[in-house]
């Protein structure tokens, strides 16, 4: 058997059924293997250059390294070919630096790179430049991670994962873990139109502070992209790159020369089926890009979303908190006083707890397994004091009713319709623990 090295070519004698590792090792070959030649890394592997026929077939170990990290067949395990014949083979990891990102990428399959479907956003914010020269920079500091926990809920309510900060910029991937396009493609626009909500209160702080008014904009594309673990060995996280990307990052900059807050391509329009509701379209020729790109204006969603319209307007309630639980209990034992044994010793603290799981829950996506325990523990707590499932209606009423006061007058009775669903799916399942 030959090794072909950077210099020279060393001849190694071979045993029959011997592996290339042990016949390396055997003769003097530093030959990487980290996990100590048992299939756990890719360290020894060796590229066949010639008669790939004197190496047995891949066990099944090896079968299922090369699955995982899609090796062609010239790429070959060490530990685990056994020989059979004459072969030449170069190894693939030559040094300390290599070895070390070679064992990082082994053992996380997503560091290999995938072509997957994805949607990606681009979020860019308008006036937070201008807003940066006139605040002291703790104030700077401060609003910025505002600015990120608003957006970052946003994204993340919807199944979305944060990719990357990009100085006032976000990059975000819908998709990451499969599923059904048109989900995650309107996922990725509901997440796009709260954001624009969320942004909006935060510039009404800004704007009376500091002058300053914040605008977001928004791209959003789907397509095929390379996603997989990037970066320093130190220091990798998941990200996407390819031509998918850049025209998600194109369309959120002409976002802000056609003046809108949300613009999508057709090829996202064309997997929501119709659930969303759309304003201008145009081509516009995208930097990089030979064909012009159509781009559609995202301006709402076409039909009513309870789950939506509960996390958009929740932004009203928030200025309101501090006194919720007080003007809830008050409305609550008002309406029910028969309730109010149930609660005797329970102190400021405890009922704003019980008031933060409830708005919890009923903003939640999908009722989550997270959810559901808060509202287990919830529904235990309030059995202790007492509480049946007959109290829920009552508890909903003065929910929905205080929510109702702390909205503005002009509210879309819709917002309240939602709300009142959210919370009926909530007490569906504290229904469970008091029963």
């Amino acid at each position: 058997m030959r090794f072909r090295e950077e210099n020279s070519d060393v001849f190694v004698q071979a045993q029959l059924g011997q592996s290339v590792l042990e016949a390396a090792l055997a003769s003097g070959v530093r030959h990487y293997n980290i996990c100590g030649g048992h299939a756990r890394c890719s360290t020894c592997r060796v590229r066949v250059l010639d008669n790939p026929e004197g190496l047995f077939p891949r066990s099944a170990l090896e079968e299922k390294m090369a699955s995982q990290l899609n090796w062609g067949d010239e790429i070959r395990l060490a530990c685990q070919a056994r020989v059979k014949g004459p072969a030449v083979v170069e190894r693939l990891v030559l040094d300390d630096v290599e070895a070390d990102l070679v064992s990082r990428l082994g053992a996380n399959r997503k560091a290999s790179g995938r072509e997957q479907n994805v949607a990606i956003m681009f979020m860019d914010l308008t006036g937070f430049t201008t807003l940066s020269e006139k605040a002291l920079a703790y104030d700077v500091v401060h609003l910025l991670n505002s600015y990120y926990r608003e957006v970052g809920d946003a994204i993340l309510h919807n199944r979305g994962w944060i990719d990357k900060y990009l100085g006032d910029g976000v990059m975000a991937l819908f998709g990451l873990q499969g599923g059904n396009p048109e989900d995650f493609c309107v996922a990725a626009a509901r997440a796009a139109l709260e954001g624009i909500v969320r942004v909006k209160m935060l510039s009404e702080v800004t704007k009376k502070q500091f002058g300053v008014e914040l605008f977001l904009r928004i791209g959003i594309h789907y397509g095929v992209a390379v996603v997989g673990e990037m970066g320093h060995p130190m220091h990798m996280q998941q990200t996407a790159i390819g031509d998918a990307v850049n025209i998600a990052q194109r369309l959120e900059s002409t976002a802000k020369d056609v003046g809108a807050d949300v613009l999508v391509s057709n090829d996202l329009l064309e997997q929501s089926s119709g659930q969303l509701l759309v304003g201008q379209r145009g081509l516009r020729q995208l930097k990089g890009r030979g064909e012009p790109t159509e781009f559609v204006e995202v301006i709402g969603l076409a039909r009513p979303d309870p789950v939506f319209l509960v996390r958009t307007s929740f932004v009203h309630l928030r200025p309101h908190m501090a006194g919720f639980a007080e003007k809830f209990y008050s409305r609550l034992l008002k309406d029910a006083p028969e309730m109010a044994p149930l609660f005797e010793g329970a102190d400021v603290v405890r009922l704003n707890a019980m008031v933060a799981k409830i708005f919890g829950s009923t903003i939640g996506e999908d009722q989550t397994d997270r959810a559901e325990a808060d509202l287990a523990d919830l529904s235990r707590l309030h059995k202790t004091y007492g509480a049946t499932p007959e109290h829920l209606p009552l508890i909903g009423r003065a929910f929905v009713a205080t929510i109702r006061e702390a909205l503005p007058e002009n509210t879309n009775p819709l917002i309240l319709e939602a709300w009142e669903q959210c919370y009926a799916n909530t007490a569906a399942l504290m229904m469970k623990g008091l029963q």
